[in-house]
C-alpha cells in the first residue's frame, strides 16, 4: 500500500531504486508536508515578537524545515539527478540546521527565558548582586 512497485533503474550508471508510490505514500507525504508547514507559520509567527538571539535561532529552524520541502519539490518535478530522491540527503542538512540553532544559541539554556519572563512580569525594584 505504501509503493505498488519496487525495482532498479537501468538507465543510470549505477543501481539506482525506482519507486512507484502507492495511496498510504500520498497520505503520508500530505501529513509530513501539513505537519512542517504548520510548524514553519508558529516559527515565524513567534519571529516577530522576539528579541535577535531568538530571532536567528527561529530563522535557522525555519532554514531546516524548508530544506526537505525544498528537496522534496526538486524530487517530485524530476529535476533531482537521475531521479534520485534528495530528502533524505536533506535530512542531514536540516539535523545541521538545528544543531545550529541548539549549540550555537544554547536554545536549552532556559535560564535567560526565565529571567526575562520574571523581571517582564515584576512589579517591584529588583536588585541584582551576581549572575
Amino acid at each position: 500500500m505504501y509503493y505498488k512497485k519496487i525495482g532498479f533503474r537501468s538507465d543510470t550508471p549505477f543501481p539506482v531504486v525506482d519507486l512507484v508510490a502507492g495511496p498510504f505514500h500520498y497520505l503520508h507525504s500530505f501529513y509530513l508536508f501539513v505537519c512542517i508547514m504548520l510548524s514553519i507559520i508558529v516559527l515565524l509567527m513567534e519571529l516577530r515578537k522576539s528579541v535577535f538571539q531568538f530571532q536567528m535561532q527561529i530563522l535557522l529552524m525555519v532554514s531546516g524545515l524548508l530544506t526537505p520541502i525544498i528537496a522534496s519539490y526538486f524530487y517530485l518535478n524530476k529535476l533531482s539527478p537521475y531521479g534520485i530522491d534528495l530528502v533524505p540527503v536533506s535530512i542531514g542538512l536540516t539535523c545541521l540546521f538545528h544543531g545550529l540553532s541548539i549549540f550555537m544559541f544554547r536554545s536549552f539554556n532556559v535560564v535567560p527565558i526565565a529571567r526575562d519572563t520574571v523581571f517582564e512580569t515584576m512589579q517591584e525594584g529588583v536588585i541584582v548582586l551576581n549572575e
